[in-house]
């Protein structure tokens, strides 16, 4: 779950710095590595 939540994090660095395209693809691996780890 930490992993999840460091790279929601540096995906809204991202989106501050309004690299959208990049935000929206760590804010999907974010949320697939806190549903996996909840799964587990």
């Amino acid at each position: 779950m930490i992993h999840a939540k460091d790279e929601f994090q540096d995906a809204d660095e991202l989106r501050i710095r309004n690299r959208f395209y990049l935000a929206l693809f760590h804010f999907q691996q974010s949320a697939e590595k806190a549903l996996k780890a909840y799964l587990w």
